[in-house]
C-alpha cells in the first residue's frame, strides 16, 4: 500500500473516531438519549459530510475552472485532500463546542468542520497530489 493510501485510510478512520466521540459528548451532555443512536448519528454525520463537502469543493473548482477557460484537469488525487482535511475538520468540529460551552451540540459541529474541510480540501488543485507524490518519493528512499 502506497503512502497516499495510508494517508486516506488513517485520516478516514480518524475523522470516523471523532465522529463517535461527538456521538457520546452528545449523548452524555443531554439526558435521555440513546448512547448508540447518538454514536451512530455522529459516524454517519461525518460520512454524510465528507462527501458533500468534497463534492462541492471538486464542483466549485470545476466550474471555476470551465468559466475560465481553463483545462479541465484530471482530479484523480484530490481525494486525498479532501478526506484529510475533513478529518481535521471534524477535530475542529468536535472542539468548537465544548470552548463555546454547547457539548450537545457535538454533533453538529462535527457534521459542519467535516463539511467546510472537505470543501477547503478540494479546492487547492494540484497541491495535494504533488505533496503526496513527495511523500511517496521520500518514502522511497
Amino acid at each position: 500500500m502506497d503512502t497516499a493510501a495510508k494517508l486516506r485510510n488513517q485520516s478516514f478512520i480518524a475523522a470516523m473516531a471523532f465522529g463517535v466521540a461527538a456521538g457520546v459528548c452528545n449523548a452524555g451532555a443531554t439526558p435521555g438519549n440513546d448512547l448508540l443512536q447518538m454514536i451512530f448519528a455522529g459516524a454517519t454525520s461525518v460520512i454524510l459530510a465528507c462527501f458533500l463537502g468534497g463534492f462541492a469543493g471538486l464542483y466549485l473548482k470545476t466550474t471555476l475552472r470551465w468559466l475560465r477557460g481553463a483545462k479541465l484537469g484530471d482530479d484523480e488525487d484530490a481525494s486525498c485532500g479532501s478526506i484529510i482535511c475533513g478529518c481535521f475538520g471534524a477535530f475542529f468540529g468536535v472542539l468548537y463546542p465544548f470552548v463555546t460551552d454547547q457539548p450537545e451540540h457535538a454533533v453538529i459541529g462535527v457534521f459542519l468542520g467535516a463539511l467546510i474541510g472537505s470543501a477547503v480540501g478540494a479546492l487547492p488543485g494540484d497541491l495535494f497530489p504533488m505533496t503526496m507524490r513527495l511523500l511517496e518519493e521520500d518514502q522511497g528512499e
